[in-house]
Formats: structure tokens, sequence, C-alpha cells
């Protein structure tokens, strides 16, 4: 019995990238950092959060979305329209984006996160307002610096199960 499956795995065709990518799939989805209201004159970026990719890219409160890469006529979109589009884009590259700012129409480069990052987020939010983990003197250390290594942990992971992983370490830590 045991070289019969021996000699089934020998026979077995090896993963393809296709295959491979169904089962650990490459990190999906864009998250910018920001905060967006409709308007009668467009998107306009209502907050851009710190440390984000919008942050980095210099993108401000106030500007109104023209373009992002190659999605044009962004100021006839709604909220619910984009979050869609950006969800169907990889979670690595960098786009061109164009803004109207104080009537001038600026051209940008962002590198967005991979969409991911938004619940790396969520998370350190979580474990920072849960009573017990304040409560718990020892635990208190753990929280200072959770956002940011959360997040790191999701840029630095070349798929959606490695960052997974790296999220489990550390939580992990937490002993939950």
């Amino acid at each position: 019995m045991r070289h019969l499956l021996l000699l089934l795995l020998l026979l077995a065709p090896p993963l393809s990238r296709a295959d491979e990518s169904r089962f650990d799939p490459p990190l999906k989805g864009a998250y910018l950092g920001v905060g967006l209201e409709e308007t009668p004159a467009g998107l306009r970026i209502s907050r851009v959060e710190e440390k984000s990719a919008a942050a980095a890219a210099g993108l401000l409160p106030g500007d109104i979305l023209l373009r992002f890469g190659e999605l044009d006529g962004l100021r006839s979109w709604n909220i619910r329209k984009l979050w869609q589009a950006l969800s169907a884009l990889s979670g690595r590259g960098a786009y061109e984006i164009s803004v109207l700012r104080k009537k001038q129409e600026v051209e940008l480069r962002i590198r967005p996160d991979p969409a991911l990052v938004r619940d790396a987020k969520e998370l350190a939010r979580r474990f920072q307002n849960h009573r017990l983990f304040n409560a718990l003197e020892n635990k208190r250390a753990l929280l200072e610096n959770i956002e940011g290594e959360l997040v790191q942990a999701v840029r630095r992971s070349p798929s959606t199960q490695a960052a997974y992983e790296a999220l489990n370490e550390i939580i992990g830590r937490f002993g939950v």
C-alpha cells in the first residue's frame, strides 16, 4: 500500500502557479487610508490617516479625486463604486492619481496598501480598546505598537496566507 501511495505522488503533476494561488491567493484590494464624502464636486477626501499610503502620496483633506490609475471620471462616481473598483485591484503596485486641489489638477503617485491592512488596523483598535488587556499590567506593553506591528506584518507578506500567519503570530503574544 505504501508503494502505491508513493507511486501516485511521483506520478501526480506538480501544482501549477494557478493552483498554488487558488490555495494561497496573493494579497488583493487597495487600501488608501482616507475618509471620503460625496459632494456635488465629486468624491472629496475628508481625512487622511497618519502613516497611510494616502499620506505618503501627499493626498490632503479637501482634495477631489479625478483619476486613479486606469479609473477615470471619478467625479461622477459614488463611494461604493470606488471601493468596489479598488477591491478588485492587486494588493501591490503603484498608481498615478489626479486630484483637484484648490482649483488646480495635481498629479500624484500612490502605492496603496493591501486591503488586509484595513483589517489589521481594526484588529489593533479592538485589542487597544479591550478592557481585559488594558487591565492586565503584563499585556499593556504589547498594546503600545500593535497597530504598527500588524500593518507592517501585512505589508511584508507576499500572500494572503503569509499575512494571516504573521498576524496570528503577533496576536499569539496575548495568549488568546
